[in-house]
């Protein structure tokens, strides 16, 4: 997948944060969808200090996590926008 430019591979063997099967439904799911749905838009490094609040929003900024955004967003157009944090994940 391409992020502004730049290839960036989702290893799915290295989310952590999900249990192994909910991170092979994610990826089941994402690959149903048309390519511009499944398009990384977002990609963030979490830097703040700050507790888990169940909130995506505000989740995706803790540190050690890894924020990705799919679908519509950063001049891709799709009917959908799908948040998603990790952690222990590795960009390769």
């Amino acid at each position: 997948m391409k992020f502004f430019g730049i290839s960036v591979a989702l290893t799915w063997k290295y989310i952590k944060y999900f249990r192994r099967e909910m991170a092979e439904r994610l990826k089941a799911e994402l690959w149903q969808l048309p390519e511009n749905c499944r398009k990384i838009v977002e990609l963030g490094i979490g830097l703040s200090s700050i507790s888990p609040s169940g909130i995506i929003g505000i989740d995706e900024s803790i540190a050690g996590t890894c924020h990705f955004g799919f679908g519509n967003g950063s001049g891709n157009d799709a009917p959908i926008h799908l948040d998603v944090v990790v952690n222990d994940l590795i960009i390769e």
